[in-house]
């Protein structure tokens, strides 16, 4: 009995060594699993271990080499390689590159377990578009064509000019100032809430992901975290992100640029054109949204615009300094909330006249003088004689004064009040020591006065009367061209104007009545004769008029007759008739 027990347990304990059990083959096969290695029970064999087969363990399959982990929520990556984009091009669509998508994109589905919506919005007119870099303008029904003010009126009234207000013109046409997507991004922007980062980066870990920045300003990037990235610079936002990733991995490149930027709503009051509430890009400065506005009102001021963030004025741009000297020193970029107010028009005067640029222009404080006001005016025109300026002013709000004097360096410091109205005069077209020669003559021309000066040395020879038109006629008359039948003869019968010989005149203003009388003198006898009666003394400011034969008629037996024979004579052609000569003593001359 008792050696039927021995034998009996010694079987079990032989079975038990045999066989696994069942924790133990979970183990093994867990193992297996870890090392990549395949697991098939033998044919004709239990594959359980409660069963008793026995497992047989097969060769390990190759694994394939160990590729980098890649991080992508763009849909065509597999399809792109990863280009980083040449500086010298950066703008330029380059394969891979991620492209800008016409709106808003509102998700893509991302890898690493990240789900998002895939959507985009449709484009919207330019009056819409949000953070697109194109203002939101408050619905406008009214004509926005400037209005006149009061003191526009008051000039009209003075002058019978209509001056414009200076500068207002910039804001009337269409104007593409604002800031658009496809320009640089400054090295100073800073990133906020709303700004969208492409994140590219090769190496150990390839990455081509887009990153909207949310409102706690973090960035989540699968297999890096949250990265804060609210209030960094963009010129160190590559620095930002690479030490975010290196904690990760190694032995990468990594470049980061801006997608789609956020938008900025802002106020603008006051006396605006078209005020109210505008969506701007975050690249916007206070310039581009009074642009935007359609600038000041008649009745707002371009001197002090001011940009209100909070309690506290960030900064007062003057846009005469834009407009005269091209300074934009004072404009500041725009954030979220930020009010700009356009206060009323400040004091105006006018410049009128012989100035470069006639217009109204706006005072700043009391310290403006008249050379101030002159160099806003583009300075004295060519023809301005500075020794008359005159001043209209209005005194104590009740009457009007004129007061007139030399502008010179010393007259330029004169203080200039409200409602000035400065007018410069034009010199005037007189010639002090000239005397001019006119009519059927080769160069009517001034020529310079000299005491003692008579016809003589004004026309010095006779070739002096031959005119241009003599000249024109004699080179024209080599064209080859068809002629008609008859055009040759009457061509030859248009002879030039003759000059009159027997009559020129002297035409002298008397400065003591401001009288104008007429000299008449011969000019044949002075020109080809040299008769010292008709050789008349001049003056300054003499015109001295010559005349054709056509200009005024003279006797018949003075103008040349011009004949034509044709047919039956022994000699036809066209022949000029002499002085006297009657047309039955012509045919008998030939």
């Amino acid at each position: 009995m008792l050696f039927r027990r021995l034998l009996l347990s010694t079987l079990v304990l032989l079975a038990s060594v045999g066989s696994p059990s069942l924790a133990q083959y979970q183990q093994q096969q867990q193992r297996q699993d870890d090392l990549g290695i395949m697991s098939s029970p033998q044919s004709g064999q239990q594959n359980s271990p409660t069963m008793g087969g026995q497992v047989q363990q097969v060769n390990p399959l190759q694994t394939p080499q160990v590729q980098s982990p890649t991080i992508t929520n763009n849909p065509d990556y597999p399809r792109q390689p990863i280009f980083v984009p040449s500086p010298y091009f950066p703008y330029q669509q380059f394969p891979g590159q991620i492209p800008q998508q016409g709106g808003r994109q509102q998700g893509i589905n991302q890898n690493q377990g990240i789900n998002q919506n895939q959507g985009q919005t449709p484009l919207q007119p330019g009056s819409e578009q949000r953070g697109r870099g194109a203002f939101t303008a408050p619905g406008v029904t009214r004509d926005l064509s400037l209005e006149r003010n009061e003191f526009q009126d008051f000039i009209w009234a003075s002058t019978g000019h209509m001056l414009p207000l200076f500068g207002y013109n910039l804001f009337d046409a269409p104007t593409t100032f604002a800031p658009v997507d496809n320009i640089a991004v400054t090295g100073d922007y800073v990133i906020g809430p709303g700004d969208e980062l492409l994140i590219r980066a090769w190496g150990q870990i390839e990455v081509d992901y887009r990153a909207v920045v949310d409102r706690n300003g973090m960035v989540n990037i699968p297999r890096v975290g949250s990265v804060p990235v609210a209030g960094v610079r963009y010129q160190d936002l590559t620095n930002h992100i690479r030490s975010a990733v290196a904690r990760n991995f190694r032995n990468f490149e990594l470049l980061v640029s801006m997608g789609q930027l956020r938008a900025v709503q802002v106020f603008i009051v006051g006396h605006a054109r078209r005020p109210g509430n505008y969506t701007v890009s975050s690249l916007s400065t206070l310039v581009n949204a009074v642009f935007a506005a359609g600038g000041p009102s008649t009745r707002g001021s371009m001197r002090t615009i001011q940009l209100k963030r909070g309690n506290q004025v960030v900064t007062e741009v003057d846009l005469y300094d834009l407009l005269l000297s091209g300074d934009k020193s004072k404009d500041a970029p725009l954030l979220p909330g930020d009010v700009i107010y356009i206060p009323p028009i400040g004091p105006l005067a006018a410049v009128t006249g012989s100035v470069n640029n006639p217009a109204i222009f706006e005072l700043k404080g009391n310290d403006t003088s008249v050379g101030a006001l002159m160099q806003y005016a583009g300075g004295l025109a060519t023809t301005a004689q500075s020794r008359r300026v005159t001043i209209e002013r209005i005194d104590d709000r009740k009457t009007r004064a004129v007061d007139q004097f030399d502008f010179d360096a010393e007259t330029a410091k004169r203080p200039v009040k409200d409602g000035d109205l400065v007018s410069v005069l034009a010199i005037l077209p007189r010639f002090d020591n000239a005397v001019t020669l006119r009519g059927n003559v080769a160069t009517p021309l001034r020529y310079p006065f000299r005491p003692g000066m008579r016809v003589l040395d004004l026309i010095p020879e006779k070739e002096a009367l031959i005119t241009p038109e003599y000249y024109r006629r004699q080179n024209l008359a080599v064209r080859i061209e068809t002629l008609s039948q008859g055009q040759l003869s009457m061509d030859v019968r248009k002879l030039g104007d003759e000059i009159n010989w027997d009559y020129a005149v002297i035409e002298r203003l008397n400065p003591a009545d401001l009288t104008t009388s007429l000299i008449p003198f011969n000019l044949g006898k002075a020109v080809l004769e040299n008769d010292p009666t008709n050789n008349l003394p001049l003056s300054a400011g003499d015109v001295i008029t010559v005349f054709s034969k056509t200009d005024i008629g003279a006797p018949a037996a003075r103008r040349a007759v011009v004949v034509s024979f044709e047919g039956e004579f022994n000699y036809a052609g066209v022949y000029q008739a002499k002085p006297g000569e009657t047309l039955r003593g012509l045919p008998v001359r030939l």
